[in-house]
């Protein structure tokens, strides 16, 4: 069954090609058995990519069509949604009617989880409720204040007077959502992407680290732009 359709041009040809995530829907509703469609516009002929069988079930997946590597030819973004915050992501070139994986789960270093872990995020607990959010890779440290959690804390990381009992780390969940986003229409699609910082437990949301990539022609890889992140407060 068509899953989702989207129609532009994706070979290079200047002729509108239509593109369809197709697969099976269950009885729970979920989808599964993912194959990526292209229709070539201008002979008709069509494509079929599958996606890979081990990553292959979705509650709500889509696709879209964007520039991504700067060539004036729409890459395919493909989203399968796990439920909750997890999600997995393709992203595929189809110039020339050649499939190419610029993100694939299955294909490090393509695969977003590889891509986010070589910022190196450390979260490390401060005294008097200071938390600092610090990647050596950016030369770049975010400071957030977990006052508010003073009840929960106390105890268990912090003393009464706010000096830690010990040092205390928290983490990074590396399985972000990606979103493709356009701030400037001069340039190419960039994927937004979003990772959760957690303090003692998966429940204990801090916050979520925002940053982007953008794909480089000249290295065939994702490079992180702006070089910087920004945090979004819980």
């Amino acid at each position: 069954m068509i899953i989702d359709m989207k129609v532009g041009d994706v070979n290079g040809d200047l002729i509108p090609d239509k593109v369809y995530l197709t697969g099976n829907k269950n009885q729970n509703s979920f989808y599964s058995d993912f194959m990526l469609v292209i229709d070539d516009g201008k002979t008709g002929y069509r494509y079929t990519i599958p996606l890979s069988p081990d990553y292959n079930y979705s509650a709500a997946p889509w696709i879209f069509l964007g520039d991504f590597t700067g060539n004036m030819v729409e890459d395919i973004f493909i989203s399968l949604p796990l439920g909750g915050a997890r999600a997995v992501y393709y992203m595929v070139s189809f110039l020339n009617n050649q499939a190419v994986f610029l993100i694939a789960p299955d294909k490090p270093p393509f695969d977003y989880d590889t891509l986010s872990k070589t910022l190196g995020f450390d979260v490390i607990y401060k005294d008097f409720y200071k938390v600092d959010i610090t990647s050596k890779v950016l030369n770049q440290t975010i400071t957030l204040d977990v006052s508010d959690r003073k009840e929960v804390y106390e105890g268990v990381v912090y003393n009464k007077d706010g000096t830690l009992i010990k040092p205390y780390k928290g983490f990074v969940l590396y399985s972000p959502y990606l979103y493709p986003i356009k701030i400037d229409r001069s340039v190419p699609y960039k994927l937004m992407a979003m990772d959760d910082i957690a303090g003692m437990s998966h429940a204990d949301q801090l916050g979520s680290l925002v940053y982007y990539w953008r794909y480089s022609n000249s290295q065939q890889t994702w490079l992180l732009d702006p070089q910087m992140a920004q945090v979004l407060i819980e």
